[in-house]
Formats: C-alpha cells, sequence, structure tokens
C-alpha cells in the first residue's frame, strides 16, 4: 500500500515537473519523494534531483536537506554531513537544519555531539513558534 502511494505521488509529481520543468518547488517535492522513498534507484534520482537545483539556486540552504538525506540513504554519509553543515552555515538559525544534522549524528551513533544539536534545534524551533 505504501508503495502504491509512493508510486502516485510520483506519478503526480513527475507530471508537474513534466508540465513546468523550472517549477522550483514541484522539483524539490520530485526530489524529496525520491530521497525519502528506500529504493537505490530512487535515492539516485532523488540525488540528481537536489545537484541540479543546488546548481540553480546555491543560496537556498533548505536543499541541503534533501540533498543530504539522498547522500545518506547511499551510504555517503561523509558527504552528508558536509551538506548539512553547509546549509547551517548558510542558514545557522534554521532549526530543521539543526534538527536534521542531530538526527544525522544520532544515526551514525555519535550521541554527545548529536544532544548540543538538538537542544540548539529545539532552542531554535521555540524561538521561531514565538514569532
Amino acid at each position: 500500500a505504501a508503495a502504491d502511494a509512493l508510486d502516485a505521488a510520483l506519478a503526480v509529481t513527475r507530471k508537474a515537473v513534466a508540465l513546468s520543468p523550472r517549477d522550483f518547488a514541484a522539483r524539490r517535492r520530485l526530489g524529496a519523494l525520491l530521497v525519502d522513498s528506500v529504493r537505490r534507484d530512487y535515492a539516485e534520482e532523488g540525488l540528481a534531483v537536489f545537484e541540479a537545483l543546488l546548481a540553480e539556486y546555491p543560496n537556498e540552504a533548505m536543499l541541503h536537506l534533501g540533498h543530504a538525506a539522498g547522500l545518506q540513504t547511499l551510504g555517503r554519509v561523509d558527504e552528508a554531513e558536509q551538506t548539512l553543515r553547509k546549509g547551517i552555515e548558510m542558514a545557522p538559525d534554521e532549526w530543521r537544519l539543526q534538527q536534521a544534522l542531530g538526527d544525522f549524528l544520532m544515526s551514525v551513533d555519535r550521541q554527545k555531539e548529536a544532544g548540543p544539536v538538538m537542544k540548539k534545534a529545539g532552542d531554535l524551533r521555540m524561538k521561531s513558534l514565538r514569532k
């Protein structure tokens, strides 16, 4: 059932990109669907989508989330960490990037490093909710 839902979502999103190949949001959504799947071929395709988007929009810090997800799915953990840290350099107050780095560090058994990052993510999120 989950695979059917993914295939349906991909079909709709691929059609949106085909109809409007320059549509940033549709392309980002397609990349996210692909890298979040467990299929290696989809993750590779999604990674290519994010790499193309980053080449066109190098100042979009949040693209590093999807890029990192694709890299991590493909076992390229050092590169995944690098891209998350690059996104954080670009947008240090973006709690979602901090959260992703914390989750990443936990997933590679670096809990000691993850703790302060997760705390910072939580603090930033609370600050963003108060705005």
